[in-house]
């Protein structure tokens, strides 16, 4: 009966444990996004904004301006992960607003997301719209 009790005891303390671990592991820092998003000859985004997440099963994106023009926002929760490992996050920015490119700058984003344990997190930043440099040629080198 005691090594019952005992194992069962060790059983709870482990899931316990488990369970406080996932949920430590849902931080802001589980969102990385890159500080540039570079913009081509035509003044286009090379590729959307690309942010890499683990532990999140959802996420909402808003971008603004310097002056505080929201500039772009997810209509809809935008990422539905099934699984707790780390997933790219297209944000759908491609440094336009409303089908306008905008102008090289510093910009602001904010991302409240969702854990798989349904903590929310808030990761906020700043990204960097870029030109190319004048007669730097794109890259075509094929891999």
């Amino acid at each position: 009966m005691k090594q019952y009790i005992y194992k069962t005891l060790i059983a709870i303390i482990l899931l316990v444990s488990i369970q406080n671990h996932l949920k430590a592991q849902c931080i802001a820092d589980n969102i990385e996004v890159p500080k540039l998003l570079e913009l081509d000859e035509r003044g286009n985004a090379k590729m959307n904004l690309i942010a890499t997440t683990k532990g999140v099963k959802n996420a909402r994106v808003w971008v603004f301006d310097q002056w505080g023009n929201k500039v772009f926002q997810s209509s809809v929760s935008i990422m539905n992960a099934k699984e707790k490992i780390t997933k790219e996050l297209d944000t759908g920015w491609d440094g336009k607003k409303n089908g306008t490119q905008l102008k090289a700058g510093l910009y602001v984003y904010s991302i409240e997301a969702t854990c798989f344990d349904d903590t929310h997190i808030r990761r906020g930043g700043t990204v960097t719209l870029a030109k190319p440099k004048e007669g730097a040629k794109e890259d075509r080198t094929a891999y």
